[in-house]
């Protein structure tokens, strides 16, 4: 680049222009020095989608709970990389429900995604369905008993308890 066109450039990132190259590269939302650091080299916000299209996909595991010895119904929410823009986007999902895997995304790495206290598994498509546009499978399991639609009990100390020493074995 000359110098006059990544002037420019910086120019547009600081003053907030969605044409700038790069943008808000780091996604917090102001204008730093990772930001002309990006613009740059070259690289753009992490909330623009890559190379692939996202299907997603709910599968259902059963496991135990390892506090009632009970069994615990995990509604997965999976998202993927796929190639296809044919099927039914579920919009909720940030995806293409049961859309076919990439046939040219390959070594996948898997990302598993836990919701926090009192929220759902399908609350970060920002993050979940970004990450499969970029050739990541991001699993996210439900953490029954410490979702939105268990509120408002989902907060009292006995089911923040439940929760506690359920997660990791969610995951």
């Amino acid at each position: 680049l000359a110098f006059i066109d990544v002037s420019a450039t910086v120019a547009m990132v600081f003053a907030g222009e969605p044409e700038a190259v790069g943008g808000d590269v780091n996604a917090d939302g102001r204008t730093t020095a990772a930001d002309i650091c990006g613009v740059l080299l070259g690289m753009q916000s992490p909330a623009e989608a890559g190379p692939f299209r996202v299907g997603v996909q709910q599968i259902a595991f059963t496991k135990l709970s390892v506090t009632t010895g009970k069994p615990r119904a995990l509604n997965t929410d999976i998202w993927y990389p796929t190639d296809t823009d044919k099927g039914t986007i579920n919009q909720a999902l940030g995806g293409i429900l049961n859309a076919p895997l990439s046939d040219s995304a390959v070594a996948l790495p898997l990302l598993m995604f836990s919701h926090g206290s009192c929220g759902f598994p399908g609350q970060s498509l920002f993050l979940t369905s970004v990450m499969a546009s970029y050739g990541f499978i991001v699993a996210a399991p439900p953490h029954p008993g410490n979702e939105i639609s268990d509120y408002p009990n989902c907060g009292t100390p006995a089911q923040q308890a439940d929760s506690f020493f359920n997660r990791e074995p969610d995951i």
